[in-house]
C-alpha cells in the first residue's frame, strides 16, 4: 500500500519562512517567487501520468 503524499503549497512554505525568520532572524523576502513555485512543483511533475520523481527520498532531496 502506497502512502498519499501531501505536497506543500506556496502559501504554506511562505508561512513557514515567515515563522522561521521571526524566530531566528535573517533577511526578509524572496529571491524569486517563480523559483519557489518551480521548486515546490517539481516533485509533483508527471509524464503521461507517471511521476518523474519516483521515490519519496528523491522527492525530498531534489534540488
Amino acid at each position: 500500500m502506497s502512502a498519499v503524499i501531501r505536497h506543500p503549497t506556496v502559501d504554506a512554505v511562505l508561512a513557514v519562512h515567515h515563522e522561521v525568520l521571526s524566530a531566528h532572524g535573517g533577511s526578509p523576502g524572496l529571491r524569486s517567487r517563480e523559483l519557489l513555485e518551480s521548486a515546490i512543483a517539481a516533485p509533483q511533475a508527471t509524464m503521461m501520468g507517471v511521476p518523474m520523481v519516483c521515490s519519496l527520498r528523491a522527492k525530498v532531496s531534489r534540488r
